[in-house]
């Protein structure tokens, strides 16, 4: 297992697809998260956590002032 961290500003970063399942933890901040279609996955807060399964996109829009890590 590895992980890291990423920061993204506010902003809109369209859906890759990971050959990998994922994890995702929130740190900071908070996000909308969304399929490749455009569909809600979800919303995620500090210490919220996301199941991404193996080759799902998967992309996040912050919409607040604070970046979501």
């Amino acid at each position: 297992m590895s992980s890291h961290v990423m920061r993204f500003p506010p902003g809109h970063y369209p859906p890759p697809s990971h050959s990998v399942e994922l994890m995702i933890l929130c740190l900071a901040g908070s996000c909308d998260v969304f399929q490749g279609d455009g569909t809600a996955r979800g919303h995620m807060e500090p210490m919220s956590l996301l199941h991404v399964p193996k080759d799902a996109e998967i992309g996040v829009e912050v919409t607040g002032e604070q970046p979501c890590y």
